[in-house]
């Protein structure tokens, strides 16, 4: 919105609350940037994302020498509040912002704090004054809505809800699809296994927990979001990490990938499914629903991430922290 705008005003300005998430490009050469969505970086602890965060800016400063769009991005990431950096917001997958301010010179500014002179003039929360604005365009973050349920329903808290699909209240009853919002990944795939946990209990194969222990679930589950996200994960209520949610909801089910076993016995589809996009069909290997056969030709047939600054990253860390034990130490919850 921010690129289409400021190509055709004389002066734009973007506030954007807590920023712009963590920007990438869609594309890293001829690869969709979907490609690093891959387990060998993301399915770390979640607090890696302290020491990560700031190679990963400085890889993208270092090719910002020579392009002012991806010096903006190495700028705009820098500037991510959370400790957690890549790991505690949101990721934008658009060079949108970066194009128009390096390219058409729109600026980011602090929230808007008044609107005066009958939206002419705004001041930010830091003090800044803007004047002889000639168009406010409004943008809304998600909503939890459905306005066709009654009344007490039609706007849902996601974070009270067990596994982002159940209302304990309701048990079996009532179940949500797409209430849940990746940082970085796709909607799809986790709609896909929210459905296929949902059609074993409403199907009886599977029972939900009581509703006692849904509620309880639920709140240690939002509790780990607040530490990861902060204000942007209360604020936006159903968003959630990814790769954890993922594993998650597959144990649930009961089909996630047997990695031990494929680096033993098919080390070539391994490499596909650590460092390939991590996407549905990874979960139908084996368990309910498997298609062992049509998971595998597809699976082979995408392409697994080249040896760029995010595996090395990942197999950086991913080193440390077993040199550190830290699997053993986070299984006996000793700390993180």
């Amino acid at each position: 919105i921010t690129l289409e705008v400021a190509k055709v005003a004389t002066r734009t300005h973007v506030s954007l609350r807590n920023g712009p998430g963590w920007v990438v490009p869609r594309l890293r050469g001829d690869l969709a940037a979907d490609i690093s969505t891959h387990r060998g970086f993301w399915t770390l602890p979640f607090q890696w994302g302290r020491r990560i965060s700031p190679k990963l800016v400085e890889a993208d400063r270092r090719r910002g020498e020579t392009s002012p769009v991806l010096a903006e991005v190495a700028r705009l990431n820098a500037k991510v509040a959370s400790p957690y950096g890549i790991r505690g917001i949101f990721g934008t997958k658009s060079l949108g912002l970066p194009t128009a301010i390096a390219e058409h010179g729109a600026k980011v500014i602090g929230e808007v704090a008044k609107v005066l002179d009958g939206g002419r003039t705004l001041l930010t929360q830091d003090g800044e004054r803007i004047e002889g604005v000639d168009a406010i365009l409004l943008a809304t973050g998600y909503g939890s809505r459905v306005p066709f349920l009654p009344e007490g329903l039609r706007r849902i808290d996601p974070r009270k809800m067990y596994k982002n699909i159940f209302l304990p209240e309701f048990e079996a009853a009532l179940a949500f699809i797409g209430f849940a919002r990746p940082t970085f990944g796709s909607q799809f795939p986790v709609m896909e296994l929210q459905a296929r946990f949902a059609a074993q209990v409403l199907s009886g194969a599977r029972q939900l927990p009581p509703p006692a222990h849904m509620v309880e679930e639920a709140a240690s589950d939002s509790a780990a979001l607040t530490e990861q996200f902060g204000p942007t994960g209360d604020r936006v209520r159903g968003l959630v990490d990814y790769p954890s949610y993922m594993e998650g909801m597959a144990r649930l089910i009961g089909c996630r990938p047997r990695l031990w076993r494929l680096a033993m016995t098919d080390p070539r589809l391994w490499l596909h499914v650590v460092y390939g996009p991590m996407q549905a069909t990874q979960y139908r290997l084996h368990g309910p629903g498997a298609k062992p056969a049509e998971a595998r030709a597809i699976l082979m047939a995408l392409p697994v991430s080249p040896f760029n600054h995010i595996v090395k990253a990942g197999l950086r860390s991913r080193l440390i922290d077993v040199l550190t034990l830290g699997p053993i130490r986070r299984r006996l919850g000793l700390g993180r």
